[in-house]
C-alpha cells in the first residue's frame, strides 16, 4: 500500500522538489505513527526501506538530472 501511494503522488509525471519532500514527509509521517503504535513498531524498518527503495528506483535518475540534492 505505501508504495502504491507513493506512486499515486507520482502518477501525472509531474514530479519536482515539492513532490519529493511530499514523499519523505509522507514516510515519515507514517513510521512516526507505527511508532507509537506498540502493534505496529515492528514496521517502521519497513516504511523506511520501502520509501529507500521507491526514491532509488523512481526519483534518482531525476534527482541526478537535477544536478543532485
Amino acid at each position: 500500500v505505501f508504495v502504491n501511494v507513493c506512486g499515486e503522488m507520482l502518477s501525472d509525471g509531474q514530479l519536482n522538489w515539492g513532490r519529493v519532500v511530499s514523499l519523505f514527509a509522507f514516510g515519515s509521517a507514517l513510521a512516526q505513527h507505527f511508532h507509537t503504535s506498540p502493534q505496529l513498531s515492528h514496521l517502521v524498518p519497513t516504511v523506511t526501506k520501502l520509501l529507500a527503495e521507491f526514491v532509488s528506483l523512481r526519483l534518482t535518475p531525476w534527482i541526478v538530472k537535477q544536478g543532485g540534492w
